[in-house]
């Protein structure tokens, strides 16, 4: 009941936030599938007759952990996906608390009947993580406990509609380049920078070879000699 509660609560937050059905409406999530199979195991085990209450407490156990092992899968591959990793830890502390006690302990109030199914079961002394199962009272027309499981679960469900509704922003670019507005102007410069002139070796107009100056065995100027000349 509280994760039907926590998505109309996320169909309203998205509008009154300023938020869009149709951005919503485009997120990709991977291998849904999962999600489905494992959402229709439990409500067949939950609320339909195919599973006889003798066999609850072993192929309607079975039954019910597998279907957590899909759901927990489907998020895990989902985990890009902005709230998803909320949804998962919520998720993650209910399998717990069933998985040891083999079904998820209630708390008895005054005046409730006391009923059995595969996931569900009255709290005895000896439950495990009593502090993780269905002890949270929510009084009104809801009259119902939770756990702080499903209240974490509820969190990640109205984060990823508050999320997913959003326009996604684009990071700001790290490094810039030269033709970019703040490239640095001295490095621009500085490979840009003009040498000086370059040397020209005029050529023959004819087409003959240009001559070859051999710098290293160019004639050097005589010497003056001292002396009396004849």
């Amino acid at each position: 009941m509280v994760e039907v509660v926590a998505l109309l609560l996320a169909l309203v937050i998205v509008p009154v936030t300023g938020g869009s059905f149709r951005r919503l409406s485009r997120l990709e999530f991977d291998a849904p599938g999962l999600l489905f199979t494992g959402l229709a195991i439990q409500v067949v085990v939950e609320f339909t007759p195919l599973i006889p209450k003798s066999r609850a407490d072993d192929l309607g156990f079975a039954l019910l952990l597998g279907s957590y092992v899909l759901i927990l899968s489907f998020g895990l591959l989902n985990l890009r996906i902005t709230g998803m990793s909320i949804i998962v830890i919520g998720i993650s502390l209910n399998v717990l608390v069933i998985a040891l006690n083999q079904g998820m302990p209630y708390r008895v109030t005054a005046g409730d009947g006391l009923e059995t199914s595969a996931k569900h079961r009255p709290e005895r002394e000896d439950d495990m993580l009593k502090i993780l199962d269905d002890r949270i009272i929510i009084p009104g027309p809801l009259a119902q406990t939770v756990s702080f499981g499903d209240l974490i679960l509820a969190l990640g469900i109205v984060n990823v509609a508050y999320s997913g509704s959003r326009r996604v922003r684009r990071s700001a670019r790290v490094s810039r380049g030269p033709s970019e507005p703040g490239f640095d102007s001295a490095a621009r410069s500085a490979a840009t920078a003009d040498t000086g002139p370059t040397p020209r070796i005029p050529l023959p107009s004819n087409g003959a070879t240009a001559p070859q100056i051999d710098l290293v065995s160019a004639e050097q100027p005589e010497p003056v000699r001292s002396g009396n000349r004849r």
